[in-house]
């Protein structure tokens, strides 16, 4: 009995070593500014099914969505699949996305080859329901994520968190392109950029007075 007990935590303690372990990346905005892809979608369905150990069922591990509008980023193609969870992962289950239900995500493509996922390390996607968006990171404590309000008002602060990384068409269509682009629009950083460099100069500039008006009352 004792050899049975052991044998038992080792295989627990076995798959919480495997488990993925991640902090909360933020809300919904928040990840906005630093996404490649954010999007507009209904989900189709699932694909490649995973049969479980010691389960009767399987799950699948991707969902398909139709990109329905693109407020951010490129696309091959107006269908996309992205990967999901299988327990071990730090994703999303393929399942938490409905079928025929719409949807705002978004994704990284950057350095990533294959299938697209969706993190579960932040708020990555909210589901649209009576033309409203609504969080399923609200079932969570103590940490940020989006106030229920209709679908219009959140679009609205999207577009001004994104700035001039927004699309200036939201047709899917528009944005498509050959070969997945590698390069994500970064608002933060490049909107800083000129403002550090005014700072440093006007710091050189009051230098350069103060040098000058102390060698003017030595001189007097």
């Amino acid at each position: 009995m004792r050899y049975l007990t052991a044998l038992v935590f080792f295989f627990f303690a076995s798959n919480l070593a495997l488990a993925c372990s991640c902090d909360w990346s933020g809300n919904f905005l928040e990840i906005s500014k630093n996404s490649d892809v954010i999007t507009k979608v209904k989900v189709i369905g699932y694909e490649n099914y995973f049969s479980r150990e010691f389960e009767t069922d399987s799950i699948p591990l991707t969902v398909v969505v139709e990109v329905i509008q693109l407020y951010k980023g490129k696309l091959t193609d107006t269908t996309i699949r992205l990967a999901g969870d299988d327990g071990m992962l730090c994703r999303s289950y393929a399942t938490e996305l409905k079928p025929d239900k719409y949807y705002l995500l978004h994704y990284d493509y950057k350095g990533m080859t294959g299938v697209p996922e969706i993190s579960s390390c932040g708020e990555y996607f909210l589901k649209i329901e009576d033309d409203k968006v609504v969080s399923e990171a609200m079932r969570l404590l103590d940490i940020s994520f989006t106030k229920t309000m209709s679908l219009r008002t959140f679009e609205s602060k999207l577009m001004n968190t994104l700035g001039k990384c927004a699309n200036t068409s939201l047709d899917p269509a528009d944005n498509l392109v050959n070969t997945q682009v590698q390069e994500s629009c970064l608002p933060n950083k490049s909107s800083n950029f000129p403002y550090y460099w005014l700072v440093l100069l006007l710091l050189v500039a009051l230098i350069f007075l103060y040098i000058i008006r102390s060698y003017r009352i030595k001189k007097a």
